[in-house]
């Protein structure tokens, strides 16, 4: 696939979680990736894999709600829940929560992980919560969150969604959304989990992090 321009700047939740966390340190990344379509290089990563067992634990979510709630509730999943927030700029933020669940004064959105905890994994629901009274469909509701592992639940209040979170996001989709370049930078153990070719980006680094032998300890 050539490098081709967007329309106009596209973001994925999922790529603003490490970064507001400190996971991450590479704005640029994002802001190439919300600013084009390009060639991608392969990570390694297990998709197939990933895909079934996420399969076999929104499974396990979704009886675990309706022993919890009976049949009344209104489930929604994955497909069913993508979303795209425009801002004035012109900004496009896109997700799609893995499960919606109202059931009369509670609505909650579920993130279903198949790995160990991490802290970017409640960020991404924050922003969901954030995100989704903002479509004409959620207006005026005020949701909880809910991360989703194999073996327990975490849940997530309201209240953490926080205005001063909500500036640090506001802040980080500005800068990775403006035409203007964001921070680059280059480590072994981010570049090696990034997409972007070095043809994109040659400061990539494609070999392991800086080792020296010391002769003093």
């Amino acid at each position: 696939m050539p490098l081709s321009n967007r329309n106009q700047p596209y973001i994925w939740v999922t790529w603003l979680t490490k970064l507001l966390t400190g996971a991450d340190s590479c704005e640029w990344a994002t802001w190439f990736k919300s600013h084009f379509t390009f060639e991608q290089e392969s990570t390694g990563f297990d998709i197939e894999g990933w895909e079934r067992l996420h399969t076999e634990y929104m499974q396990i979510t979704q009886e675990e709600i309706y022993n919890t709630y009976g049949p009344e509730p209104v489930v929604t999943v994955e497909g069913e829940n993508s979303f795209k927030v425009e801002g004035k700029s012109g900004i496009i933020i896109a997700g799609k929560p893995d499960i919606i669940l109202r059931h009369q004064s509670e609505n909650s959105v579920y993130d279903v992980k198949t790995g160990n905890p991490q802290p970017f994994h409640k960020t991404q629901l924050l922003i969901y919560m954030w995100a989704l009274p903002q479509l004409p469909e959620f207006k005026g509701v005020t949701f909880d969150g809910v991360l989703a592992y194999k073996d327990h639940m975490v849940h997530i209040p309201a209240s953490d969604l926080t205005g001063q979170f909500i500036g640090q996001l506001i802040g980080l989709i500005k800068r990775v959304g403006s035409a203007q370049e964001a921070l680059k930078v280059s480590s072994s153990f981010e570049c090696g989990n990034c997409k972007i070719t070095i043809n994109d980006c040659p400061e990539k680094k494609t070999s392991e992090m800086m080792k020296a032998m010391s002769g003093d300890f």
